[in-house]
């Protein structure tokens, strides 16, 4: 069986999965990882192994730009200490803490020990996205946690690449080796902050054709190549990119624009991260059969080892800095989350395919090297499973309550927004006017209520039934062969365009499994 053929079935297995998880309230990311390690031992199955750049252009790049383009810098700035001890802090301490655990425990070199230390500090942002979203956690948690996830990235790929240049390199000056490094934080902020200006530039050219998503696409991968070939940032192009361009999009971007751009970046990222889960799997079985130089039995102690190592000193550290915050916040106006809440934060660092990526980057003279790759998997492996399994029974058994925040806010403005239109109107007294009219009203008096987001409008009910009914008529034509399909294709159109435009907005939201 072909590679294109081996890729096929897997989402033919994936599409399997994800009902099992829909219906089982599982996170599909683990389900798909365990599902891969499964697949990989099935003779009939071509073998598949990520080329760690291929990898991470791939996958990391459109889960990246995706979470960036929802994330403003004003949220960066709310938050920036959480950020700063969870996405540098917390990764520089987890770096440290496995490469002494390695150096000891493995008998590996400082420097090896520390590439090890690199490789597995990040939580992946695919990842814990997509194990996230399935739970209700508290609105700022989420927040934290999603910053985290875009900037630890960046943090983590500048020590790996110091730590591995240190390795490869000693004989080096200090400067040569880390120096160009140094230089990869800012230059991949200027690189993504100048690419996004120039997208702005080009959608006005191609607004409104499907052009369009081939410039979007274009853009974000080649700002993730770009920034290797020119040795900056690759994760903070991508990033700032995102953000500059989330910044203007709204005043120039045209509505239908705008929802054929979110269903393409949705569609792809959920494609490519499903397929991306499935292929980490499959890679377990891969690795532990090219050990050299360690027993299978002591790779799996050692690996066992940094996976708790792992989870523990985020846990730690997370406390750590609860404790030592917890004085200066009783003096603001922001109160300290709950322990509970914190402990679920620290739960919450599940591991992927940027670990899996810069394992398997590492060149086949480095020194631990097997035992380094089998090491990362482990722990890729072991937070998809027992954390990302957990996370679900531990919101339950912590009781974390509701936010509504979101909600309140969003009901506080939609009845702003709903007087803002009936002050447009003025004092037309029209058909039109007085109709569009008694739908504000009526919207004014739904505010509040818990199930305003499901409810609509008479008119826009009988909008849809209407709709319904010339739908029917036209699928009837469509098969009696009263007209041809491209007649029907356009007029389908319509009618779905019609529909939208008369639905509630959580009728417009696909589920993510």
């Amino acid at each position: 069986m072909g590679l294109f053929e081996g890729i096929l079935v897997l989402m033919v297995v994936a599409v399997i999965l994800l009902q099992v998880s829909r219906r089982f309230c599982l996170p599909y990311p683990s389900l798909l990882a365990l599902a891969g390690v499964a697949i990989a031992a099935m003779p009939f199955l071509p073998t598949i192994v990520l080329e760690p750049d291929l990898a991470l252009a791939i996958f990391v790049t459109p889960a990246l730009f995706d979470a960036a383009y929802d994330t403003t810098p004003r949220d960066l700035r709310k938050h920036w200490l959480p950020l700063l001890i969870l996405a540098v802090a917390a990764v520089i301490i987890t770096m440290l803490v496995v490469g002494t655990v390695g150096h000891f425990m493995a008998r590996l070199g400082w420097a090896a020990a520390f590439t090890l230390g690199a490789i597995v500090a990040p939580p992946d942002a695919s990842a814990v996205s997509a194990v996230l979203n399935r739970f209700p956690l508290p609105r700022r948690t989420l927040l934290i946690l999603e910053g985290e996830s875009l900037l630890n990235d960046a943090t983590a790929l500048l020590l790996f690449g110091t730590v591995q240049a240190v390795a490869l390199h000693s004989t080096s000056s200090t400067w040569q080796t880390i120096g160009p490094l140094l230089l990869a934080i800012p230059g991949g902020t200027l690189l993504g902050f100048i690419l996004g200006k120039l997208f702005l530039v080009v959608a006005r050219w191609t607004a409104g054709t499907l052009s369009a998503s081939i410039a979007e696409v274009s853009v974000t991968f080649g700002a993730w190549i770009l920034s290797e070939k020119l040795h900056v940032s690759p994760i903070l192009s991508v990033v700032v990119l995102a953000m500059t361009i989330a910044r203007s999009a709204p005043s120039q971007e045209s509505p239908r624009d705008r929802v054929h751009s979110t269903a393409l970046w949705g569609s792809l990222t959920f494609i490519l991260s499903t397929l991306a889960f499935l292929l980490l799997g499959m890679q377990v079985l891969d690795v532990s059969e090219h050990l050299s130089g360690v027993s299978l039995k002591t790779a799996i102690y050692f690996g066992a080892a940094v996976f708790l190592t792992t989870v523990t000193v985020r846990i730690a550290w997370v406390f750590l800095y609860r404790v030592s915050v917890e004085r200066a916040m009783a003096s603001t106006d922001t109160p300290l989350p709950p322990a509970k809440v914190s402990f679920l934060t620290s739960w919450c660092g599940v591991r992927g395919i940027l670990t899996i990526a810069t394992a398997s980057a590492l060149p086949p003279s480095f020194p631990g090297r097997s035992l380094i790759v089998f090491a990362a998997f482990s722990v890729v492996l072991g937070t998809l499973v027992v954390q990302g399994f957990t996370i679900g029974p531990l919101v339950r058994l912590l009781h974390i309550e509701q936010d509504d925040s979101l909600k309140q806010e969003t009901e506080q403005v939609r009845e702003q927004l709903l007087r803002v239109g009936l002050d447009s109107l003025g004092t037309r007294t029209d058909a039109a006017a007085t109709s569009i009219r008694k739908e504000l009203d009526s919207a004014l008096k739904q505010v509040g209520r818990l199930d305003f987001s499901v409810q609509s409008s008479g008119i826009d009910k009988l909008r849809r039934s209407v709709v319904d009914a010339q739908r029917e008529r036209l699928i009837e034509m469509r098969d009696k062969g009263e007209i041809e399909e491209d007649v029907f294709k356009a007029l389908q159109e319509e009618l779905d365009w019609a529909v939208l435009a008369a639905s509630p907005a959580d009728d417009l939201t696909l589920e993510e499994v």
